[in-house]
């Protein structure tokens, strides 16, 4: 779990979180209907995922439903017994490092743990037959017949290689990445003069700069090379 997230984690706050340490200068907006860090609670943190209570099923509670998808179908657990299994699970989670358990007034809460998350790029996308819902995992994983993350009444039955426009793009196209600058009077002559070689340079590295954010700076009689786009701002400035 990120730093940043640490008093979030114990005091379930979202609109504290954005309070906190001026992280509403650098963070999104962040509220009760929008996307936004969501751990489990084991307590009573209002914005986070609950498990369900200790009696009664709560259907509509999700982790309810993936209980039931998964086990109840074959009779391995009766209804009701959700809540004491996942109790368990996650007591075996945070033995392995899987998970990290943050306590508070308001009870525990549990995140992933960053040092155990895996990534892969060999992935391969798996589909419901009903919904047509997606779901791209590692190939090797065997997730055929796994009830759907998103509707537990459904199940994954196909898979696909996972392509598309963007994977194409990304392997084969002709990219080349923006890297900004400024090129103002507030630089020295000789870290501007280095500015603009490269990026006027015919032969530029990966990295030479390609975007310039210039004052009246960059006038007429400044050799700049080529350009492929002007964008003025203010101009006259009075």
């Amino acid at each position: 779990m990120h730093p940043e997230l640490a008093t979030y984690a114990q005091e379930g706050d979202v609109f504290g979180l954005l309070r906190q340490q001026a992280r509403r200068d650098w963070m999104p907006s962040m509220g009760e209907r929008t996307p936004r860090p969501v751990f489990l609670t084991l307590g009573d943190h209002r914005y986070f995922d609950a498990l369900p209570a200790a009696a009664g099923t709560q259907r509509g509670n999700w982790w309810v439903r993936w209980a039931e998808a998964v086990l109840t179908r074959d009779m391995l657990i009766a209804p009701g017994m959700a809540r004491g299994l996942y109790i368990a699970a996650i007591e075996v989670l945070e033995s392995l490092g899987a998970i990290v358990r943050t306590p508070s007034a308001r009870g525990d809460s549990i995140a992933l743990s960053a040092s155990a998350l895996v990534l892969s790029t060999d992935v391969v996308v798996l589909g419901t037959p009903l919904g047509k819902r997606r779901l791209m995992v590692p190939a090797a994983d065997a997730l055929i017949g796994m009830p759907c993350l998103e509707s537990t009444d459904e199940t994954y039955v196909e898979k696909s290689v996972a392509r598309g426009w963007l994977a194409e793009r990304f392997e084969r196209g002709d990219l080349r990445r923006v890297i900004a600058a400024e090129h103002t009077g507030l630089l020295d002559r000789q870290e501007r003069e280095t500015l603009e070689i490269r990026f006027k340079s015919r032969d530029p590295k990966p990295w030479y700069e390609n975007l310039l954010s210039a004052t009246p700076t960059l006038e007429m009689g400044v050799d700049i090379g080529d350009l492929s786009q002007v964008l003025l701002c203010s101009v006259p400035p009075n």
